[in-house]
């Protein structure tokens, strides 16, 4: 996640629980304790082929992006899969998902939960 995501969490849930945080931040001066910092996508991808930094209980093989935008921006090329949901509101921001491309993606799983709705997408190789 980047750094303003990160910060975004109410601060008596950050860390997440249960996962390995990991926060992009441009500032090589960050810190955040019970998180791992980088400033390079390669070198995040780079530690976690090799299981570094170690964690138990933690899947290599499966990581989660969630947030903010530029960091969707930087992943989105390397996902497989998506998990999405889909807000039926007219909520003001700044920031958004990246457009995606329905001849790229194709739906998985639909959940409907009247404002809002699960979707898992697939690259379509």
């Amino acid at each position: 996640m980047g750094r303003k995501t990160y910060e975004s969490i109410p601060k008596k849930y950050r860390p997440l629980s249960k996962r390995l945080n990991i926060i992009l931040s441009r500032d090589d001066n960050y810190k955040q304790e019970g998180a791992y910092v980088y400033q390079d996508l390669e070198e995040v991808l780079s530690d976690l082929r090799e299981s570094i930094p170690f964690q138990h209980n933690i899947n290599y093989d499966q990581v989660f992006v969630i947030g903010g935008q530029q960091i969707y921006d930087l992943t989105m090329p390397l996902a497989d899969k998506l998990e999405i949901t889909h807000v039926k509101k007219n909520i003001e921001g700044d920031a958004f998902f990246p457009v995606i491309n329905e001849y790229l993606w194709k739906i998985t799983m639909k959940e409907d939960h009247g404002d809002y709705s699960f979707i898992t997408y697939e690259r379509n190789y």
